[in-house]
């Protein structure tokens, strides 16, 4: 009947258009196959050239900010260290203190 060509018909035509699709999708990938080489080479080319600046800047930032060897030590403050307990306020005059 008349379903049945309908049917067949609509199923048809989503397949032809899937077809079409692929087709599509095929011909841009074979356009593109030839060039694919070369990008890959700049892509190469770039990472790098990105990776050597930035091994460069580090390079150079470790420079100037070594420490000189004759730089003054670092001052220890010696005594047992116990936990603040809720109730105590810590500010810069009470680090360090004895606590009572």
């Amino acid at each position: 009947g008349p379903d049945r060509l309908t049917q067949r018909f609509r199923l048809s035509s989503g397949w032809n258009a899937l077809l079409a699709v692929l087709a599509w999708i095929g011909t841009a990938f074979g356009a593109l196959l030839p060039f694919l080489p070369l990008g890959a080479v700049l892509v190469l080319l770039g990472w790098w050239l990105i990776r050597r600046r930035q091994r460069r800047a580090v390079t150079a930032a470790a420079q100037s900010s070594a420490v000189p060897a004759l730089a003054a030590p670092i001052a220890v403050v010696a005594g047992p260290v116990t936990p603040a307990t809720p109730n105590e306020v810590i500010s810069p005059e009470t680090v360090g203190a004895p606590m009572s």
